[in-house]
């Protein structure tokens, strides 16, 4: 996935596309999703991380796992 979005507000809050996403349910892989937006606050992002994978992504030097959040706002097609 890419996110295509500004910096966070003073107070946290973002908004922006996520392109080439895919909508999982249940842990698999149903859809390929288009034009979806997230907004939310970083800050209630890291109080509301429901699970951090094992499996990590790596891009040039850095290694991140993959997190999953509660309480973001998920829209689009």
């Amino acid at each position: 996935m890419r996110f295509s979005g500004g910096s966070p507000s003073t107070g946290g809050e973002f908004s922006g596309v996520a392109k080439n996403s895919f909508l999982i349910e249940n842990g698999r892989i149903k859809c390929a999703l288009s034009e979806t937006m997230i907004s939310g606050c970083v800050a209630d992002m890291l109080k509301n991380i429901r699970s951090v994978s094992s499996d990590v992504l790596k891009d040039g030097s850095v290694a991140l796992p993959y997190v999953a959040f509660d309480g973001l706002t998920v829209s689009g097609k």
